[in-house]
């Protein structure tokens, strides 16, 4: 209300300067309230539901299978390990792999290797309808809009996509960190 009060004296009094009609000092509260109220009518925030991200590993809907992956870094070794595991619809696992890996550059890089890893497991040992889950946003949205291959880790991701496109069916999903936990604890 404050905000409105000034701006109608304001506006009353560049209207004296210019030699316009002003309202005069006891209709300033008034023309203010309406204003503000004006301004609220017009200006409702409008809150589109979001689709929360699941809080617990979830198995896929239809009978695909679900690719979890993760990496850990540890500098000091100058290594990383990365961490696979597959489940079906039923949350069991058919098949996991743990590998330790040179560590390269960047935090994202080893995620994409892991990745790679984690398809090239799918394909190895047949499971070729598959949802690809990790924790990683950036790789996650590289790899469903087909981006960041100009990238420092562009080269990866185009590998990884190259990958992908064996697969008779392929979904990416992002999932938060404590969902991801199995493939986590894998490394």
């Amino acid at each position: 209300l404050f905000s409105m009060v000034i701006w109608t004296l304001w506006n009353r009094r560049n209207n004296l300067r210019l030699g316009k009609a002003v309202i005069s000092l006891d209709q300033v509260l008034h023309q203010a309230k309406e204003r503000l109220r004006e301004f609220a009518l017009h200006n409702t925030v409008h809150t589109i539901p979001v689709r929360r991200q699941p809080t617990r590993w979830l198995p896929p809907d239809r009978p695909l299978y679900k690719l979890n992956f993760d990496e850990a870094l540890f500098v000091a070794e100058q290594c990383a390990w990365l961490g696979v595991i597959l489940r079906n619809s039923e949350g069991q696992a058919m098949v996991s792999l743990t590998e330790r890996a040179t560590l390269p550059f960047m935090a994202i890089e080893v995620e994409a290797m892991a990745t790679r890893r984690a398809l090239l497991l799918a394909l190895e040992t047949g499971f070729d309808w598959v949802i690809l889950e990790g924790d990683s946003q950036v790789l996650i949205t590289a790899l469903q809009n087909n981006s960041y291959t100009l990238s420092h880790f562009g080269h990866l991701v185009q590998d990884i996509q190259y990958i992908a496109s064996c697969f008779s069916e392929i979904h990416y999903s992002h999932v938060h960190r404590h969902c991801n936990t199995v493939a986590h604890a894998l490394e």
